[in-house]
């Protein structure tokens, strides 16, 4: 085969790698107790729910402070919204301590105590918030992902009862895609929003 054939084919497969590779995907991998209903208030609920959240980082993580605060921006831009839950409070501490160190009843204690009447009480644990490259050895020379992990509890202020405890794994990203931590922010808020409006299948 003449050698310009060769380098014509080569170059046809590097370009489809680089097309087909070049689109990024989301996937969502999920765990969950409770109702499998999406937990989105109905149209016309104007119930105010109260939103603790916290981080818990894996030992090796790094640039701590800088993750946080690209948290707490996904969620604030997530849930002013309002699309999901129209009337949503933030915080980031109860009774001087993360929320993620506090029992349920300590909770919903401290959320009984404030002056807003809260319907529903959600806890978000932010435990990955992250950008991973990795180089393949293969026509689709490099992948970059923007990696996002949560746990998410929901209980009900009446009853106490935990209406919902869901693990969600959301990565955004692909072959030759380009991913950096400027959009932490937006990938954790694409997060969330899976976690709050997918209908997921019971296991």
């Amino acid at each position: 085969m003449p050698i310009r054939h060769r380098l014509f084919r080569f170059c046809s497969a590097l370009l489809l790698a680089f097309a087909l590779g070049g689109c990024t995907s989301t996937t969502v991998v999920q765990y969950h107790a409770g109702d499998s209903r999406p937990v989105c208030q109905e149209d016309g609920t104007v119930s105010p729910v109260l939103i603790l959240w916290g981080a818990a980082w894996r030992k090796d993580q790094h640039h701590r402070a800088e993750r946080e605060a690209a948290a707490e921006r996904g969620i604030r831009q997530y849930f002013a919204r309002r699309d999901c839950f129209p009337h949503a409070y933030i915080a980031g501490q109860a009774m001087g301590r993360s929320p993620l160190t506090l029992s349920d009843i300590d909770m919903i204690r401290w959320a009984r105590g404030q002056a807003t009447p809260f319907s529903m009480l959600i806890q978000v644990r932010v435990e990955e918030l992250d950008v991973r490259t990795q180089v393949q050895p293969s026509l689709v020379l490099w992948e970059s992902d923007s990696l996002v992990q949560l746990r998410v509890r929901v209980l009900d202020m009446a009853s106490m009862r935990l209406h919902m405890d869901r693990t969600v794994h959301w990565k955004n990203g692909g072959g030759y895609a380009v991913r950096n931590t400027s959009t932490l922010s937006d990938d954790l808020s694409s997060a969330l929003a899976a976690v709050f409006t997918q209908q997921f299948s019971r296991y």
